[in-house]
């Protein structure tokens, strides 16, 4: 049995080492075809680029010919019409992906160190230099090169690659934007937007040494600064048809995986991790996957990599404009967004605007935190139609909202925890003491249905989502907004209707019609798909600051 490459970046290691590899040795056949002088590929965290990249590097590079000869043996490039291209010319490769900083001066320090560690592995390049670039070669290797300098040293590397080996550069850049987003984040944006403007503009604006380049990324930034008058250079993000399927894992491959390690490729699996829509391909998540393969038990992976607290931030500045679609998403619904692949970080400053869906939705797509449902109408109007992509996703969005709504009450958490044992142990009047309590804590200004909608889901996923999948539905025009809980091990399955009593109306028999209408549109047939053992029903109607639960 292979072993598990949880947190392997480079092909060699995984073929090696006895790695179980997805072999996506195609992409080069069609970088190859495609021609394109920059290839940029927008892609979420943890979905392959980095091992993407290093493959890259792995199949071209010259300096690794003689050690890579077999490496490829077994993989689709070694029966390309490319295969002889293995080995065949220079590569630069930089990897920004751990390039992080609260501080200009630091990242800054931080670039002349990658700078730095790239040239010392190449001081044979020294012998076809003059006098005055050996100067400044030395000096990028003792880290006392000017901005400028270090601004030129691409087309520098490659100039002289091309001197050494008589062929042009390949260009390898991992997680390009990562520092532009720390810029953003901490304050020095324009500084590191200007110096990576500059690199990219001598390294390729005005370089006739560099064959191709390949980045990765999250986001475009915006083509209008980074990538300025440099020719051919072509975008993939996940909304294109192009390379759809060499980040993350197709379902066949998840299906081979998961059976190599004696695991099925279930329903309860395919909710958690699958969703993603890159292009016309069904993905799943292939961090997740792995560490499921490892694990052996369904829990989210993916979304305890990194923090959320730009997403939160986001959120947060932009709630009077948000909040209802970040029911709509939770609540599983689709929402529309204009879509745009050249959103930036600046763009984020805007969150309050009239425009903040927009914003806000293209930079969740392009994260990972949204997937695309339906981009029939992308062509003529931009439209589409997005979705949080599976129940792990969906975590990330019920703590922002139980956030919200905790903020809102005054009510010790403990009591807030015993409500879920309430509800499981069937105690009706000790749920609606709890609930009336919480209750007393709203605004007269959050008397109306949609703050219960938002107000009641946040309580249910702030206390019931480490063991349960919170599932909810609304139709509109019925009052209906039924939260379905189902444990995790499929053992109890909840329904709960919310209706809300108008003025004149009796607050205890609008709670029994609604436990009624329950019963009578057997709204329980989808959790007894779910082969759940007991389900749980209840109604909890509302009036004002008073709550009944049936």
């Amino acid at each position: 049995m292979k072993k598990i490459p949880i947190g392997r970046d480079f092909l060699k290691d995984i073929i090696e080492g006895d790695f179980y590899y997805v072999d996506k040795t195609k992409m080069i056949e069609e970088l190859l075809d495609k021609g394109a002088y920059v290839t940029l590929f927008q892609r979420p965290r943890r979905f392959g680029k980095s091992l993407m990249i290093s493959t890259i590097d792995e199949f071209f590079n010259i300096e690794k010919a003689e050690s890579n000869k077999n490496l490829f043996d077994g993989l689709y490039i070694a029966k390309s019409q490319y295969k002889d291209e293995q080995g065949k010319y220079p590569v630069i490769y930089l990897n920004f992906k751990s390039m992080k900083s609260d501080n200009w001066e630091h990242m800054y320090a931080i670039i002349r160190e990658e700078f730095r560690e790239v040239f010392a592995n190449k001081r044979y390049l020294m012998d076809v230099l003059d006098d005055d670039e050996k100067k400044v070669y030395t000096k990028i290797l003792y880290k006392e090169a000017n901005q400028d300098e270090y601004e030129k040293a691409i087309k520098m590397l490659s100039q002289a690659m091309e001197k050494y080996y008589g062929k042009k550069a390949i260009l390898l850049i991992d997680e390009y934007d990562v520092p532009i987003q720390n810029g953003y984040l901490y304050g020095y944006y324009d500084e590191i937007v200007l110096f990576i403007k500059n690199l990219f503009g001598n390294g390729l604006k005005t370089n006739n040494s560099i064959k191709f380049a390949v980045m990765t990324g999250i986001l475009r930034v915006s083509k209008e600064s980074i990538f300025s008058d440099i020719n051919n250079v072509k975008v993939y993000s996940v909304e294109k048809d192009i390379y759809d399927e060499y980040f993350g894992f197709t379902e066949q491959e998840t299906k081979d995986l998961l059976e190599h390690y004696g695991l099925q490729l279930t329903e309860e699996v395919k909710k958690m991790y699958d969703g993603y829509k890159f292009g016309n391909k069904e993905i799943y998540n292939p961090w997740s996957i792995l560490n499921y393969a490892e694990e052996k038990t369904l829990m989210p992976y993916w979304v305890n990599t990194s923090s959320d607290e730009l997403l939160k931030d986001l959120f947060d500045r932009s709630k009077e404009r948000t909040s209802e679609m970040l029911e709509k998403l939770i609540l599983g619904e689709e929402v529309k967004i204009q879509y745009n692949d050249k959103i930036t970080f600046l763009d984020l400053k805007a969150v309050q605007s009239e425009d903040a869906i927009n914003v806000i939705g293209n930079f969740l797509l392009f994260s990972g935190y949204l997937t695309i449902e339906n981009k029939e109408h992308i062509e003529d109007e931009g439209i589409i139609d997005v979705r949080i992509p599976n129940a792990e996703v969906k975590r990330v969005y019920t703590d922002i909202i139980s956030k919200w709504t905790t903020s809102k009450i005054q009510m010790p958490n403990i009591a807030l925890f015993e409500l879920s044992r309430y509800i499981l142990n069937e105690d009706k009047a000790k749920i609606e003491k709890t609930l009336n309590e919480a209750l007393k804590s709203m605004s007269f200004y959050d008397e109306y249905e949609n703050f219960y909608h938002g107000y009641m889901l946040g309580l249910f996923v702030s206390f019931m989502n480490k063991e349960y999948i919170v599932k909810s539905n609304r139709e509109a025009g019925e009052g209906r907004f039924d939260i379905m809980i189902e444990k995790i091990d499929r053992s109890v399955g909840i329904i709960v209707e919310f209706k809300v009593a108008k003025e004149n109306e009796d607050i205890e028999k609008v709670a029994i019609e609604g436990k009624e209408q329950i019963k009578n549109k057997k709204y329980y047939e989808e959790i007894e798909l779910d082969k759940v053992q007991k389900i749980l029903t209840y109604c909890v109607a509302f009036k004002g600051k008073e709550c009944k639960v049936v």
